[in-house]
Formats: C-alpha cells, structure tokens, sequence
C-alpha cells in the first residue's frame, strides 16, 4: 500500500520567512549542514502524519473538520539559541528561535494531537521553534557559529506575527512543499 507522509506546520508570512532564509542559509552552506533548508522557515504544530493514499481524501475532510473553527492568533519568537542534542548515537548542534509559548498556540497542539489516526510517531511533547541549524558540527565549528551569532545583530531580533494558516507539507524530491494550507479565519 502506498503511504504518504505529511507534516502538520505553520508558515510564517513571506517577510519573515525571508528574513530567518537570510540568516539560516549562509551558516548552513558555510557549515555543509543542508537539513533544516529542506524545510521551509516554520513552526511544527504536532508529530505528522502518514496516510495510506487511499484514504487521503477522507484524511483531508477529517483534518478540515479538526481545524475549521480554529482563529488566528499571534506567535511571538524570542532570541536565537544554540544547545547540543542527542539523535540517537549521534549529538547534533542545534540553533533555533524559541517560540514564546501561549494558550492559543498550545491549544492548537494539542487539538491536533487529539486526532490519533495515522500519526507517525508517538511523540507529543510540544517545545515550538523556527530551526536555523540542526546537524553535526564539531566543537570548533560550533564556537564559529557562536561567535557570528554574537557579532551579527540580526540574530538578537525577535519576530511576531499573526498565525492565519495551519499548513500539510509533503517532501519532493529534497525539499518539503506545501500540499495543502488551510487558512484560518
């Protein structure tokens, strides 16, 4: 059976989008660290999905049931952080914007999560961020990111906007594309 896995994000509106790409991109390059570009600048909202292909129409009539009352509300980042974490045997270094947690956003979370078909791990631990970087960097390197990230004052910006989408987005080929936005009203 074929299987299709979704993830279940919002995206910043095209400014912001811009601005974070703008930052995240050279460190990533400069580092040979691709992962996080294949996803666009976003906020994950709950663990994906995988959906037999046979019942993505179904999925995508539960999952307009699921969201169709939700409102707009304002996501607010704080400043960029680093931190070092385990993937498996692996340590990865991570930068990121922390999203300021608030009821509306952790609401949606968890209204989400409450739709248990075809969820693709049982992971629901929610911590809401934007990723800049997220790979293997040795110490060395990680010191150089650091240190741009003091000298650089577009990393001590904080960001906000209006959060008017909840976004399933599928991977093609390296990148991950939009396969369905719901706007939220």
């Amino acid at each position: 059976m074929n299987m299709t896995r979704l993830i279940i994000i919002t995206v910043p509106p095209k400014e912001i989008a811009d601005r974070v790409q703008q930052l995240r991109t050279p460190i990533c390059e400069k580092y040979q660290a691709p992962w996080a570009l294949t996803y666009p600048p976003h906020i994950t909202l709950r663990t994906g999905v995988i959906v037999p292909q046979d019942n993505m129409e179904n999925y995508l009539s539960d999952f307009t049931n699921l969201i169709k009352d939700q409102k707009p509300f304002r996501i607010r980042t704080d400043k960029i952080k680093s931190t070092i974490m385990r993937n498996g045997d692996d340590w990865k270094f991570f930068i990121y914007l922390p999203v300021i947690q608030d009821h509306a956003l952790i609401h949606l979370n968890r209204h989400l999560l409450s739709y248990c078909r075809y969820r693709k791990s049982n992971q629901i631990s929610f911590y809401p961020h934007m990723t800049l970087l997220w790979d293997s960097l040795t110490v060395k390197e990680q010191e150089e990111v650091k240190a741009t990230m003091n000298r650089d004052r577009r990393f001590t910006e904080c960001y906000e906007w209006m959060c008017d989408n909840v976004s399933l987005y599928i991977r093609k080929e390296d990148h991950w594309v939009p396969f369905h936005v719901f706007r939220i009203q």
